[in-house]
């Protein structure tokens, strides 16, 4: 039966609905307090392996079954292969062809459909949990032929009265007991697109390098500060040191063989050595941001910004 389904559709032709009645049934099936109320409910389509429980009077149910993301043939159930025991919960089945039922009044005859189905959780032991629900790789890569819990709806809402935990890696094997080797982490991707996905940052490292690039500049601004005040003093030393000339005694420029009394002497001897030790503190502060940058900025230094293992666009 299931393969003469037309998927595209989900209609099956000249098998209609009935929904009948009279008007007092009508009215008392109006769901008002919780009564029954007349509703389009789409027929699921049930494999042997399945086991089905629903609703006779609100579309929902729980498949119990194998992997089966789609039609007979997909999913790992479709291959025939073992140990992919699966739990689909589902509310609001085909909701997306539920109008076409009610223009048409004919049978809906469905899959799972992992793109029209309202809300689900799909539980498998072993399923393609990316390629099920078409999501992209991201950082953490597309899951095979592994256990997975799926959970999707148009609003997602985890609430914690005390507090929410994202743990990953909390075994050495994996559901098969194959060892994990790979450091998984968290990708949280908008729109499923992982083009710009990129490193979280970790708000301890980032406040240390703050700090740092902090002092730094405020050192910078210090050397700066005492550098100028040097580089005048020198510059009012060398404009105030006069010479009488012997010829019609006239002032001259200073000469750099004239003898200084020993005071201006070490005064610009001061300056001199200040200023020198100016650049040399320059010259060690750049070695110091290179440092800061190795030490922050660097992929794999234990005080990096970003975070090794999770990931956000």
């Amino acid at each position: 039966m299931a393969d003469s389904i037309n998927t595209k559709t989900l209609v099956i032709e000249n098998e209609t609905r009935l929904v009948s009645g009279s008007a007092a049934t009508k009215a008392s099936e109006s769901g008002t307090g919780h009564t029954r109320r007349v509703e389009p409910i789409p027929t699921f389509i049930q494999m042997q392996t399945e086991t089905l429980i629903k609703s006779n009077n609100v579309n929902a149910s729980i498949v119990l079954g194998n992997d089966r993301p789609g039609n007979s043939a997909s999913g790992h159930g479709g291959k025939g292969h073992t140990q992919n025991a699966t739990i689909d919960l589902v509310a609001g089945r085909t909701s997306l062809y539920v109008a076409e039922q009610n223009k048409s009044k004919k049978l809906i005859y469905v899959h799972p459909n992992m793109k029209a189905d309202a809300a689900r959780v799909y539980i498998s032991q072993k399923t393609d949990v990316d390629d099920n629900f078409e999501l992209v790789d991201g950082k953490i890569g597309n899951s095979k032929n592994k256990s997975a819990v799926a959970i999707k709806a148009d609003g997602i809402r985890i609430i914690g009265r005390e507090g929410i935990k994202l743990v990953t890696k909390t075994d050495f094997a994996n559901s098969t007991n194959n060892e994990t080797i790979r450091q998984y982490g968290v990708d949280i991707i908008a729109n499923n697109n992982d083009t710009t996905l990129q490193p979280m940052v970790l708000g301890t490292n980032l406040s240390s390098l703050i700090g740092e690039l902090i002092s730094e500049i405020d050192n910078l601004q210090n050397r700066l500060a005492s550098f100028v005040e040097n580089q005048q003093s020198f510059n009012e030393q060398m404009a105030n040191h006069i010479h009488i000339s012997p010829f019609f005694g006239k002032p001259t420029k200073p000469a750099m063989n004239l003898n200084y009394t020993k005071a201006s002497y070490e005064e610009l001897s001061t300056r001199f050595k200040n200023l020198f030790n100016h650049d040399t503190g320059l010259h060690f502060q750049k070695i110091n941001f290179v440092g800061i940058s190795n030490k922050y900025l660097s992929d794999g230094s234990q005080e990096c910004i970003k975070s090794k293992y999770n990931n956000v666009n």
